[in-house]
């Protein structure tokens, strides 16, 4: 559910508002605790156990920093326990299908690919070195410009296959890729 949806903005608040405003003072923050799981809930419900541990473990470490108030380093461990699960859990739902995409196709599916850096400007478009060997023979491939990601790597395999077909003779590689300076 996202805030400017219809359902949200004349069922879902409505409903929580009147909920929260007619809920005794003790239950307010448990009114709001519950629509939360809820408004979260809504599209993903499979996270919902991920919540509910974030939750436990944060609810935790909220209370040991209050009973531990007089040991400095026992509630220096339990702040950094609750910054790691949140922020580790952030990273991992958030950004670990990025890195992943990232780290590219080429790793582990073209033999000898042993290292590569990618990347994306407006000027060049989709941009790739790579470094592969096999045996004795070592390359650098470099790709500049390519429209989509997945026709830089194809362009990148191509010349890494090339390469290793013709390792001593830059012209039979430019030939092979069918493209003439």
């Amino acid at each position: 559910m996202v805030f400017s949806t219809i359902i949200f903005l004349f069922r879902f608040l409505p409903i929580t508002l009147a909920l929260y405003y007619l809920a005794p003072a003790k239950l307010k923050n448990t009114v709001l605790f519950v629509c939360s799981l809820v408004f979260y809930c809504w599209g993903e419900v499979r996270f919902f156990p991920v919540m509910l541990a974030l939750i436990l473990i944060n609810y935790l470490c909220g209370l040991g920093l209050e009973a531990f108030d007089a040991k400095p380093g026992v509630r220096k461990v339990l702040l950094l326990v609750a910054l790691a699960a949140s922020l580790g859990m952030l990273f991992y739902f958030k950004y670990a299908n990025f890195v992943l995409r990232s780290a590219n196709a080429l790793l582990g599916t073209v033999a000898g690919v042993n290292g590569l850096k990618t990347g994306w400007t407006v000027a060049s478009g989709y941009n790739i070195v790579v470094t592969a060997q096999r045996g004795k023979t070592r390359l650098l491939a470099v790709v500049l410009g390519g429209n989509t990601k997945d026709r830089r790597d194809a362009s990148a395999r191509r010349l890494i296959e090339a390469g290793f077909r013709h390792p001593s003779s830059p012209k039979q590689v430019r030939h092979a890729l069918g493209r003439r300076r």
